[in-house]
């Protein structure tokens, strides 16, 4: 009997108190450990005791947590549960292992079903419905989004969270009257380029200001804006992202102004550089960016080349600008290279605008001139990585790519409002004018007009009018908003592993725009693609992502961390998801590499061979961890405190006791902040599917994850995405949540399914689906899953150990097979056991099934130690008390 009072023993345990522990387990025919404190660290005893019970089949262990408030004498209890452990001749695993106290009387625990976070998960990932609503409707602002990204059918408006938050005092609240829709929107509903929202920019009105905004633009003014998102009813945007539209420009007009215009004048009076008497070529000289161009060139006083794709075109570019026809070439062949060049005494061009993919971006790049500044605005072949030939840098040419969204956000957004104010100036003195023609359409024909700049048919400009009463698609259900804020900050620990960045990247996703992950080994991944996508994503909306080297192990690291993302600029910290593990693996025999892995460490080991060191290393960063961001953020008001719990702490499973301890802990701290007043919820994860270590090993070794007992309970990263959602704005769900258990489930072939602490979730699971297709499958003893079984009554039978041997083999072989996922005929007597796969972690499900089958008690080295297969037999058979007849025979 174990008595940790103090809470701290399995937490601070030193060498000598370590392998005592481990002498006890070992040989002790029974175990009871009691604990005694409201402090959450006792409960670590928890997942430890489960995980033994599981490791050690042939000691009667039980764990009891005594009433810490009761003021009574708690030893009727303590000898009532340790005459329940004498009574038993051995403890099967369907059996109870953990007891609690209260006033006076003993209580088992027992998982429930949460209906409420089903109901919650399922309206979430609902399909959304899609009904003809009007475009206007009272406190209700719409955004453009789509259902499926790549299918402009599925094009929808939804509700758009302008109101979430006050507006900053540089702010101005903006009713969008005009949008204007651009090729990179089309580009991006059709996922060829990252998502980042539709609508670049648009005109309006101002219907509400920040206290700063409100001198230069007061209520009422009309004004154009540029930045994501402006396909909607609403915008809000900082005064310098937006300028006053001058008195005598239509709100079409001025919504077709900021990208072409923007684009036009950097592209060529800034990068371009383009002087007077100098020769540029303008590719797509019909469309919007085309046009503002020629009118920018021939306001420089520039000599203008360009190219259209068809008659038409070439037709309104000499009739609109006065180009000389043999200033126009077809965009539809490589060989206007060629006539430029003999317009050009093969000279070329000192400015190329280029807005073409593939070879004609090649030829169009053997174009140009000594010294001349070729200005790439088309993304295709950025996106594609493609090849760009060095020669024409022999003529000291400049190469420079122009992307007017992302150079609105990351230079300086003075520059960027200094280039549209001079345009406008250009506007209203009439030395250029506005795009022709301005193809104007009704909101409700949206879709036509992302079409037709797929086809790539149109001249000009397409302008989406916002009317009020158009009837427009728009989402039924409320959208996917969550409680993440714009001006706040969230931790994520563990953020160099696949699920930390999976859930910064889904933070990004879903509302938030500053990010901080913090580990141990974040300098090693930051210059890997998902956290440099991730860094992209924060930047284009104007966020950022920290990324911090932290052993949240040292609260001295984590006081850190919290003082340098102040210094940084980040604003104030307002939730934290706690994530940060060590898993080590030390299957026998080899040590598996996790050069592979982006998680910290992998160590799990069977508590007999595993040491204090590997046993700290997993507690530090989990149960450490999470007390140090209790400590660094006590005066920190935070909306949200998650930690990523494992129903490993929950069930229980071999080779992971300290990682099974630390996930229980974990549960228990999170029911203690929330009765303290303070947001916390464990949520219990399974196997993750599709990213993380097990994702990752599963892709480069599958045989690495093919056995264990909790691998066939497992959900997606997208469910986890729900689960965190739910946990953060709905705090009062529970402080606890296990997850992963499907109505699919074999609870046959996964013996942890039995355990007592799931009995009301099966019993719910199979009344929920009784009669339906899908049903859970109950505990037989045959059927597809099972176990094979011994043929006892053959064995019985056996009149020597050779006899019995050559029985037991045949069952060990079936039952290795099964396990290792290999056929029985790949193994023969003489095969030994690393042929066939079998490690600590597989070793200790086959223990337990000698145990229960064959009535032998095998410590882990013992098997695995074994030279072959029919060493193995005969030691089970000498051992098993079956047989206890044979083992006087001599002569056998």
């Amino acid at each position: 009997m174990l008595l940790d009072e103090n809470a701290n023993l399995l937490l601070d345990l030193d060498h000598d108190q370590f392998e005592a522990l481990k002498v006890i387990f070992s040989h002790a025919e029974r175990v009871l450990w009691v604990t005694r404190s409201a402090d959450p660290k006792t409960r670590f005893a928890s997942g430890f005791i489960k995980t033994m019970r599981l490791e050690s089949p042939g000691v009667k262990m039980a764990l009891l947590h005594l009433d810490p408030t009761s003021h009574t004498n708690s030893t009727s209890s303590i000898i009532k549960l340790w005459k329940h452990l004498e009574s038993k001749d051995d403890m099967d695993e369907d059996e109870d292992v953990e007891f609690r106290e209260v006033g006076g009387r003993i209580q088992i625990p027992r998982l429930n079903s949460a209906r409420g976070l089903f109901d919650l998960i399922d309206r979430d990932t609902a399909v959304a419905s899609v009904e003809q609503q009007k475009l206007a409707q009272p406190d209700r602002p719409l955004q453009l989004s789509m259902g499926t990204v790549g299918l402009l059918s599925t094009l929808a408006f939804r509700d758009h969270e302008v109101y979430a938050k006050p507006l900053e005092e540089n702010e101005v609240l903006v009713e969008i009257k005009c949008s204007g829709l651009n090729f990179k929107d089309v580009l991006i509903a059709l996922g060829s380029l990252p998502w980042q929202g539709l609508g670049r920019e648009a005109s309006g009105v101002v219907v509400d200001a920040g206290d700063h905004a409100q001198t230069e633009f007061p209520l009422g003014s009309r004004v154009l804006l540029w930045g994501d998102n402006l396909l909607g009813t609403h915008a809000r945007a900082d005064t310098s992202e937006i300028a006053l539209i001058p008195d005598d420009m239509t709100f079409e007009e001025a919504s077709s102004v900021p990208v072409v215009y923007g684009t036009s004048y950097e592209g060529l009076v800034n990068l371009g550089r383009l002087q007077k008497g100098e020769r540029v070529l303008i590719h797509a000289a019909a469309g919007g960016v085309g046009q503002a161009a020629i009118m920018i060139a021939q306001w420089i006083g520039a000599e203008v080349f360009c190219t259209v794709s068809s008659e038409e075109k070439r037709e309104l570019i000499m009739g609109l600008y006065n180009i000389p026809e043999d200033h126009i070439f077809s965009s539809r062949s490589a060989s206007f290279a060629e006539g430029l060049l003999a317009m050009t005494d093969m000279e070329g061009v000192d400015v190329v605008l280029n807005s073409l993919a593939g070879e004609m971006l090649r030829v169009s790049w053997q174009c140009i001139a000594r010294f001349g500044r070729f200005i790439d605005i088309s993304k295709r072949d950025f996106v594609a990585n493609a090849n760009l030939e060095m020669a024409p840098f022999d003529r000291s040419a400049t190469y420079a790519a122009l992307d007017f969204s992302l150079w609105a956000k990351m230079k300086s957004t003075k520059a960027c409002r200094t280039a549209i104010t001079q345009v406008l100036g250009l506007l209203s003195t009439k030395r250029v004018r506005p795009i022709h023609p301005i193809n104007a359409m009704s909101v409700s024909d949206l879709e036509s007009g992302f079409r037709m700049l797929q086809t790539g048919k149109h001249v000009g400009k397409v302008v989406i009018r916002n009317e009020p009463n158009a009837l427009v698609k728009v989402e039924t259900r409320p959208s996917n908003i969550t409680n993440l804020r714009l001006d706040a900050s969230y931790i994520v620990t563990g953020g160099s592993g696949g699920i930390g960045q999976f859930l910064g990247r889904w933070m990004l996703e879903n509302g938030a725009k500053y990010v901080i992950l913090a580990s141990r080994n974040i300098e090693a991944a930051v210059g890997k693609r998902p956290i440099q996508d991730m860094l992209k994503l924060a930047a284009d909306m104007g966020g950022k992502v920290l990324s911090v080297p932290c052993d949240v192990g040292s609260l001295k690291d984590v006081q850190e961390l919290v003082a340098l993302a102040a210094e940084r600029g980040m604003p104030p910290i307002r939730g934290v998801i706690h994530g940060a593990m060590v898993l080590k693996v030390c299957a026998f025999g080899k040590r598996t590499d996790t050069s592979i892995l982006t998680i910290t460490d992998i160590q799990d080991a069977m508590f007999e061979t595993t040491t204090v060191e590997s046993w700290h290393a997993v507690v530090k960063p989990k149960v450490h961890g999470a007390m140090n961001l209790y400590k660094a953020l006590t005066n920190v008001p935070l909306d949200f405190s998650i930690c990523l719990s494992s129903i490993v702490g929950t069930l229980g499973n071999p080779g992971q006791s300290s990682y099974a301890g630390s996930n229980s802990f974990l549960d228990a701290f999170c029911q203690w902040r929330v009765s303290q007043g303070l947001p916390g919820t464990s949520v219990a994860l399974p196997v993750i599917s599709d990213v993380g270590w097990v994702a990752e090993m599963a892709a480069s070794d599958p045989s690495a994850v093919k056995s264990g007992h909790l691998l066939d309970i497992s959900i997606t990263s997208e469910q986890v995405g729900h689960l965190i959602k739910a946990a953060m704005m709905h705090p009062n769900l529970g402080s606890h949540i296990v997850n992963g258990f499907s109505r699919t489930l074999d609870m046959a072939r996964n013996r942890q399914m039995q355990n007592p602490i799931l009995s009301h979730v099966r019993d719910g699971m199979a009344r929920r689906f009784a009669g339906s297709s899908l049903t859970v499958v109950s505990n037989t003893k045959s059927g597809v899953g099972s176990d094979p079984i011994v043929n006892k009554d053959s064995l019985m039978q056996a009149t020597d150990i050779e006899a019995a041997s050559g029985i037991v083999y045949r069952a060990l072989s079936q039952k290795i097979a099964k396990d290792m996922m290999i056929s029985p005929e790949d193994m023969t007597p003489e095969s030994s056991l690393s042929q066939t796969g079998l490690d600590s972690l597989v070793a200790v499900e086959f223990r337990n099934w000698l145990a229960k089958e064959l009535a032998v008690n095998m410590r882990i080295m013992e098997i695995l130690n074994c030279k072959s297969m029919g060493d193995l037999a005969t030691i089970v058979v000498q051992g098993s008390s079956l047989l206890a007849r044979l083992h006087g025979n001599k002569d056998s």
